[in-house]
Formats: C-alpha cells, structure tokens, sequence
C-alpha cells in the first residue's frame, strides 16, 4: 500500500527551491534549505552559524528531485521550522510537507535513480512490473503512515476470515 497517489502525480514541490530559510539575525542567520533538484553538486542546503562564525554548504549526489515525488508526505521541514523558532529563530517556511516514501518505492515497482521511474503512473502497472503479487496506491495524496477507510478496507479484504 502506498499513501502516495498512482498516477504520477506528487505535491507541488518544485525542485531546487527554498523549502526554509532562517531569516533573522540572530538562529543561524542565512541558513537555507532547498527542496531536493536533479544531479549532482547541486546545492541543497546553505547552512550558517553566527557564533562561532560557520558555513557549510551541501550538495546533491545524484539523486532525483525526489521532496516532489508522488508519494506519503510528511511534514519535514515543518517539524525543522518549529524547532528552530522553539529557539528563538524567525522562519521563512513555504514548503512544510514533501514526499517522505515515494508511491514507487512503497509499491516495489521501480527504483528512485531517474526521474521518469520516480514519476512513472503506477496506476496503469501491473504488479509484474514490481516485486509484490497486488498493490494499492491512495487516491488522494496523504500523510506518511496515514490510516485512510480506502487503504484500510483494501487490505482487511485480503486478510484471511476466520
């Protein structure tokens, strides 16, 4: 089962744009987080420290642009956001909930290495096409683990009766 939809489509995540940024002067200052782009050294994170005075910047290593992938979601840099304003940081928040598992992954039907695969309508597979005998994706984009009536009543109709 999957909490991602099946027909390729994610949330509105585009890749390599500001998911948070910490815009006071005070809780690292400048630190920036960018949703997950395709390649490699693309920069993903600007991280800055006022005291004492540090940066580091991180880079992609080949991965998809995966934080819009269809999939279950989770509120990731919500949770980051919330910490850092528990800390006195001023946030700049404009995409709290990416894909957490993508739709493919959970379903065992392609691999995470290109884009087209990440994306791929799973809806229209057949389960030959991955690793599990059926499957099911939600019809509507939900939270990482979210127990859904649809998700729910598909698997307790495959539960042996007693």
């Amino acid at each position: 089962m999957a909490n991602g939809r099946g027909d390729g489509r994610g949330p509105q995540v585009p890749p390599g744009r500001t998911a948070l940024a910490s815009t006071g002067d005070r809780v690292y200052p400048g630190t920036v987080l960018l949703t997950q782009a395709e390649g490699y050294e693309v920069v993903v994170a600007e991280l800055k420290r006022l005291f004492p005075k540090a940066g580091k910047t991180i880079t992609t290593s080949g991965f998809p642009p995966l934080d819009g992938a269809p999939g279950g979601t989770l509120g990731s840099y919500r949770i980051l956001a919330s910490t850092l304003e528990k800390f006195g940081a001023t946030v700049d928040l404009r995409h709290p909930d990416v894909c957490f598992v993508p739709t493919v992954s959970a379903v065992a039907i392609r691999d995470l290495d290109r884009p087209e695969d990440l994306y791929a309508d799973v809806d229209s597979l057949s389960p030959e096409d991955g690793e599990v005998d059926e499957f099911l994706c939600s019809s509507e984009t939900t939270g990482h683990t979210a127990i859904t009536e649809e998700l729910c009543t598909w698997l307790l109709d495959r539960l042996p009766q007693r």
